[in-house]
């Protein structure tokens, strides 16, 4: 068994566990499985680092006697806020790497990129809200962090960091600072074993104004899942 898990969101670490089952019938392997669950969960509980999900053999509406194959567990969903500025740095770093610099607008990353928070808990739809990540406690699995370039625009108040983007990424070899930059964050220790860094693209909720067809590119960061099971051997 396998549980990685973080503390506060700042502690962070992994823990494993094996034991011989060979020779155990069925039963004992299953009764193994649990107890070395509860084992876990009690631990990091007791640690202040509270189980956020728990998913038994696949399901969420399953309790732990029941646990036949594997344990998912979640732990510590508090986030870590000092991601945040290496988010921002790492964009403003590569927005003067691959020469997408016009004016400062773009690579004012604080000033003119804005973080959103977006929900998907107790079936909401998802609509995103506008937020100081400085002050986030927590980051569920069902919610996202969004970093849309708002204040991105020319001189007539248009959007242009989505055509930045595509242009390089068409015509040079280092490719674009938003597709550098989540790349970047994923292979990041730190970011990338417990968030996951994405560039989409929204024409439903295209900036105002927005000049790309197909809609605004913007980051998404969402936690990462990790499992703690067993497995026979």
């Amino acid at each position: 068994m396998t549980v990685n898990y973080r503390l506060n969101g700042q502690r962070r670490g992994i823990e494993k566990w094996s034991a011989d089952i060979t020779g155990l019938c069925r039963e004992h392997i299953e009764k193994q499985l649990q107890q070395v669950s509860y084992a876990v969960i009690d631990k990091q509980v007791k640690l202040g680092n509270e189980m956020s999900e728990l998913l038994v053999d696949s399901a969420s509406n399953k309790p732990l006697t029941s646990a036949k194959k594997k344990v998912e567990a979640r732990f510590g969903s508090a986030f870590d806020r000092t991601i945040i500025d290496q988010v921002e740095r790492t964009l403003a770093r590569n927005i003067l790497d691959v020469g997408a610099v016009k004016s400062g607008r773009l690579r004012e990353v604080r000033s003119n990129w804005t973080w959103y928070l977006q929900d998907f808990t107790d079936g909401k739809s998802g609509k995103a809200q506008k937020i100081n990540p400085r002050k986030l406690t927590t980051l569920q699995r069902q919610q996202r962090l969004l970093l849309v370039p708002t204040g991105v625009v020319n001189d007539k108040g248009e959007p242009y960091a989505t055509a930045a983007e595509i242009k390089l990424m068409i015509g040079t070899r280092k490719g674009g600072f938003m597709y550098r930059t989540a790349k970047s964050l994923n292979r990041n220790r730190k970011i990338g074993r417990f968030y996951k860094v994405r560039v989409l693209e929204t024409k439903k909720n295209a900036l105002p104004g927005e000049p790309v067809k197909k809609g605004t590119k913007l980051f998404a960061l969402t936690p990462s899942f990790r499992r703690a099971s067993r497995r026979r051997r």
